[in-house]
């Protein structure tokens, strides 16, 4: 959990979820994100390795339905395993039902792809090309935050 000013200066906590395939979980995460949206949370995050969890998407929809505020999204998900266009449909899609209320990691496939025995899709300059001013510096000026420190 962090605590980090908004533009207003106001504190904003953060809650990061993970979960792994079991239905017992998954209704646990679903249960944490409702207590998490009432306590003032603004995220939370899942993994999204297709065969070590459950379809994170599915289950972000659950969240958004149960939830007023909570912002959802993958930590992370990548170009080898989710084609972007339908990546982006899907999100959209959310966004339409429920608000603005989605957020998404970008990464290059490490846990999705060695589990097929496979290495990830793009190289790390790859991501970085992606966004030439640097993944978090552009999504941190989206979301109106400051740059985490540490990331690029």
């Amino acid at each position: 959990m962090t605590a980090t000013p908004d533009q207003s200066g106001e504190r904003v906590r953060e809650l990061g979820l993970t979960r792994n395939g079991s239905v017992e979980l998954r209704a646990r995460v679903i249960e944490l994100a409702k207590r998490a949206d009432a306590l003032g949370f603004s995220h939370v995050w899942t993994f999204d390795s297709h065969i070590l969890w459950e379809e994170p998407y599915v289950i972000y929809s659950q969240i958004l339905a149960e939830t007023r505020n909570i912002v959802v999204g993958p930590m992370v998900t990548n170009p080898a395993t989710r084609d972007w266009t339908v990546t982006a449909s899907t999100f959209a899609t959310l966004n339409e039902m429920y608000g603005n209320r989605t957020i998404c990691g970008i990464g290059r496939g490490d846990s999705a792809l060695r589990v097929l025995g496979k290495t990830p899709g793009m190289s790390v300059k790859q991501v970085y090309e992606l966004f030439p001013k640097g993944p978090a510096k552009v999504a941190a000026r989206i979301a109106g935050i400051p740059k985490p420190r540490g990331c690029i």
